[in-house]
């Protein structure tokens, strides 16, 4: 089985909401005390988070890629609200991540949405994507 190919276009008002909340978690990020950084914050480190949280990849590979989690995301994201969700599911797990990495409590105004919008704090994904590779 492979990560089915989803077209990577976002309309412009989609594109702005998803650098809108990118960009705002950073701020309350570093206000917060944690080191996000805007290249990698929050959709490469939240697939690096995803493809080892797997250990496990599509056709016997021992791992996904990068990029079959960032169209495995946002084909998610489509079925489940869109470009919110999609932003905020990033947010998730790499904020955590970051928290964690740095021991600093997340923002409560992130907290808050994760716990809001996403099941288990962006885990309902992982899931969805074991069961994938289950299938």
């Amino acid at each position: 089985m492979q990560a089915a190919a989803c077209p990577k276009i976002w309309t412009r008002d989609e594109r702005a909401t998803i650098s809108g909340i990118k960009a705002r978690a950073i701020e309350l990020l570093s206000e917060a005390g944690v080191t996000a950084h805007r290249v990698n914050f929050p959709f490469a480190i939240h697939h690096r988070v995803v493809v080892r949280s797997i250990r496990r990849g599509f056709e016997g590979r021992a791992h996904l890629r990068a990029g079959e989690v960032s169209d495995l995301l946002e084909a998610w994201s489509r079925e489940n609200g869109g470009a919110e969700i999609y932003a905020w599911q990033a947010v998730a797990l790499s904020s955590d991540a970051l928290a964690a990495k740095s021991r600093i409590a997340l923002p409560d105004e992130i907290d808050t949405a994760i716990d809001g919008l996403l099941v288990d704090r962006g885990l309902g994904f992982v899931r969805h994507v074991r069961r994938l590779l289950a299938a």
